[in-house]
C-alpha cells in the first residue's frame, strides 16, 4: 500500500478489512507493507494506524509493517516497535520494490494499491516499466490527493 498525504485515509478501511480476512483464514495473505509519504508527521491517522497494528497481534501472526516517511527537517529515522518506522526524505520507491520484490515467495502475486499525488504515481509507474515480469498488479484507490 503507498499513499501520499491524506491518500492515508483511502488505505484504511481496506487494511482493516485485510487483516480481519487474513485472521479469519479468509485471504491467502502473506504481509502487508503500508508505505505513507508524508510533509510532517501527523497524529491525525495515528490512532488509526496503531489500531491496525493492534489488530494485526490478535493471534501472533503479524503481516502488517508500517514504514512512514516525512520530509520535515527535524525528523530522523525512528522505530515504534519492530513494525513501524518513520524515516526522513522521500520513499525511495526503487529500493522498495526491489526489496519487496525479494521478500516474496516466487512466482506468487502481489497488489500494490495506491493513493498518491500525480507526481508520485507518475514515478511509480515509469519504475515498473522497467520490471514488466514483476507479476505486480497496481489497484488505484477511488480517493487520489493532489
Amino acid at each position: 500500500m503507498l499513499a501520499t498525504g491524506f491518500g492515508i485515509a483511502a488505505h484504511l478501511p481496506y487494511l482493516q478489512k485485510l487483516i480481519h480476512n487474513h485472521h479469519s483464514h479468509k485471504s491467502p495473505i502473506r504481509r502487508i507493507h503500508l508505505i505513507w509519504q508524508m510533509k510532517q508527521l501527523g497524529i491525525a491517522a495515528q490512532q488509526l494506524l496503531n489500531e491496525a497494528l493492534a489488530e494485526d497481534k490478535l493471534d501472533g501472526d503479524y503481516i502488517l509493517r508500517i514504514s512512514m516517511y516525512s520530509e520535515s527537517e527535524d525528523i530522523y529515522e525512528t522505530s515504534f516497535g519492530s513494525r513501524s518506522t518513520v524515516y526522513r526524505g522521500k520513499i525511495p520507491l526503487r529500493t522498495i520494490l526491489q526489496t519487496e520484490l525479494a521478500e516474496r515467495r516466487p512466482k506468487s502475486r502481489t497488489v500494490m494499491s495506491v493513493s498518491a499525488n500525480g507526481a508520485f504515481q507518475d514515478e511509480l509507474i515509469a519504475l515498473m516499466r522497467e520490471f514488466p515480469r514483476s507479476n505486480i498488479d497496481l489497484a488505484h484507490t477511488e480517493y487520489q490527493p493532489l
